[in-house]
């Protein structure tokens, strides 16, 4: 496994694309599938990163699931505090792996210029005060950009 580098920012798709991009994931055990899925990828810092809702943006109450992490190749990368970033969000709550005690990873099966296919896990902890609890996170991706 390598460590990673935090990479932070907004994403945005690619347009024309004519894939079918698949984002699922398990939500405190609970199925979740992305409906809106934004990914990016850029080559000359290596960062990739993927933000998927499961209902059709601007929707208030949606759940999101994030990840950022800096990836050179295809391989397993940890998402550990200060070092890669999973997230979710469900409302006005937040959960993040960048805070005490939250782990995790993001493995790459494939990783092109253009396309990228793997796994994620990870346990995120409130990031703010208005938010309770921890939320485990394990999913699949399948994304071109």
């Amino acid at each position: 496994m390598k460590t990673l580098v935090s990479t932070a920012f907004m994403v945005l798709a690619s347009g024309g694309c004519h894939h079918t991009d698949i984002m699922t994931a398990s939500l405190d055990g609970a199925p979740w599938n992305g409906v809106t899925i934004i990914a990016r990828y850029n080559r000359e810092t290596s960062s990739f990163a993927i933000d998927g809702w499961d209902a059709a943006d601007p929707n208030p109450l949606a759940r999101a699931i994030g990840f950022a992490v800096t990836a050179p190749e295809a391989e397993t990368y940890e998402l550990t505090p200060g070092q890669g970033l999973g997230s979710v969000s469900i409302g006005t709550h937040y959960w993040s792996t960048t805070l005490d005690a939250a782990t995790g990873t993001v493995r790459f099966t494939v990783l092109t210029p253009r396309h990228a296919v793997g796994t994620f896990m990870f346990t995120a902890t409130p990031a703010d005060r208005s938010t309770t609890g921890t939320k485990m996170v394990s999913g699949t991706f399948d994304v071109h950009y």
